[in-house]
């Protein structure tokens, strides 16, 4: 794309971008790479519409664009802002709160955070959105008194976002039920970590097509539907736009999480998901069962998978089915080098981790996170390279796992092309369900899986 052609392109483009809702990789990169072909100068990178959609529903990427982003944050918390600033500034508030305050903080920065942080009793508007990019404005002594001030502008988009949205969520984790107890060791861990840093943080509900069917499996009329390990609850919310009239159950360890997700449901209006705290590893000590269930990133955390979905599967209907993911050893195995630097780092140091990953020479293997856009959030980079409780399989790992339980695999969820190619090369297996086969597939396809084995399996009856 080329300066001269962008003005109808990028319209087109953010129009493709709010349709999908966002935070969907195939409609963020035309955005990005139409903001590298021509970024704006100021005054009108000040209200930009597509660095000003991308700001405010999702971490940004890649590393070039968070740079450029940082610079600007930095100059309005040293240099100042004017009037005309403003609204790209309070979108860059609301981007850090998105991304956890993942940035990194030089220490001249740090000093002005700190020294601001001191006088909140007499911020001028500017000044607390300049804050807001450091630190979340709700988690400050005395924040309630941004409230009692009658701003006006752009500030209130940040107040609401920091300090409004955060008071709501503390409010509604108190009303979450618990369905099961919490189990001790891992299950402690696992839940402290995500109660600390809540994952993924999301803005915008993306719309997800009802199915009929799901690989054969014809999608009964209000189904039970169990998530297991619902974290902010935008899985929850796919869930119940692909099941149509589901009575859905969403469970987590971590009440932050919990709150989070119960917060946006209701912005979104949504009301056929109910949110509980639960151990998956105690559900089978409850009388629930599902007619399909999802369980995705979660039972590669368990102390032991095998026994995760031994559970899930003891609450699965007879004929029901499941869609399960988990971490492929192949596809992370790119990642040791940065989790070995990791080490040295504590979960509050993770910005710091992030910069020096993004510093290092090119070509050196450390580098590899920044591939994924879990990097763009500190949370979301805890997650990926510090998490407390992880294990990698393989496909043989599933296989055994599935042995185990008495489940029948039905389907990898993968792009068309993907399986194009796997026809391609086991013309024999048209139904793509050889497991054998798909082991080799991805010892020749190292990143087919980079997004974690997603996968569909029913059980018998």
């Amino acid at each position: 794309m080329t300066p001269t052609d962008a003005p109808s392109n990028r319209e087109a483009l953010l129009s493709s971008y709010r349709l999908g809702g966002g935070s969907n990789v195939a409609l963020t990169w035309p955005l990005i790479h139409a903001l590298e072909a021509g970024w704006p100068d100021a005054p009108a990178l000040f209200t930009d519409p597509l660095l000003a959609e991308l700001l405010v529903s999702e971490p940004v990427f890649p590393t070039w664009l968070e740079r450029r982003l940082t610079a600007q944050r930095r100059s309005f918390l040293l240099e100042g802002c004017e009037p005309a600033a403003e609204p790209l500034l309070a979108r860059l508030a609301i981007q850090c709160q998105l991304n956890d305050f993942a940035w990194f903080v030089a220490e001249d920065e740090r000093v002005e955070v700190t020294r601001l942080a001191g006088r909140i009793g007499d911020l001028t508007p500017a000044e607390a959105m300049a804050l807001a990019c450091y630190r979340p404005l709700g988690s400050l002594a005395g924040s309630d008194d941004f409230l009692t001030r009658g701003w006006i502008g752009p500030v209130q988009a940040v107040l609401l976002e920091q300090v409004i949205a955060a008071r709501r969520e503390q409010a509604l984790q108190a009303r979450i039920p618990a369905v099961t107890s919490l189990g001790d060791g891992v299950s402690q861990g696992v839940r402290a970590q995500y109660e600390a840093s809540p994952y993924p943080r999301w803005r915008k509900v993306t719309p997800v097509k009802v199915a009929g069917s799901i690989f054969g499996w014809r999608v009964p009329t209000a189904p039970n539907v169990l998530i297991a390990g619902c974290g902010t609850g935008s899985h929850a919310i796919h869930a119940g736009q692909r099941y149509g009239g589901a009575r859905i159950l969403a469970v987590d360890l971590s009440r932050a999480s919990l709150g989070y997700a119960l917060r946006k449901t209701r912005e979104a209006g949504i009301s056929n998901i109910a949110y509980a705290q639960a151990d998956l590893l105690k559900l089978g000590e409850t009388s629930f069962t599902f007619d399909a269930i999802e369980c995705s990133g979660v039972l590669h955390h368990l102390a032991d998978p095998v026994e995760g979905l031994r559970v899930l599967a003891g609450r699965l209907k007879p004929g029901g089915i499941m869609k399960i993911g988990l971490y492929s050893a192949i596809a992370r195995a790119n990642l040791k080098p940065a989790k070995a630097l990791a080490r040295s780092y504590t979960p509050e140091t993770i910005p710091a981790l992030r910069h020096a990953i993004a510093s290092a020479p090119e070509g050196d293997p450390v580098k590899a996170p920044m591939r994924f856009t879990d990097f763009y959030s500190a949370a979301a980079c805890r997650d990926l390279l510090m998490h407390v409780q992880e294990h990698e399989l393989g496909i043989d790992d599933i296989r055994l796992m599935l042995a185990e339980t008495g489940l029948d695999f039905v389907a990898f969820a993968l792009d068309p092309g993907v399986k194009a190619a796997y026809r391609a090369t086991f013309p024999d297996d048209p139904a793509a369900t050889d497991l054998a086969n798909w082991d080799a597939f991805e010892r020749a396809n190292p990143a087919t899986f980079r997004h974690m084995y997603q996968f569909w399996v029913r059980k018998p009856g």
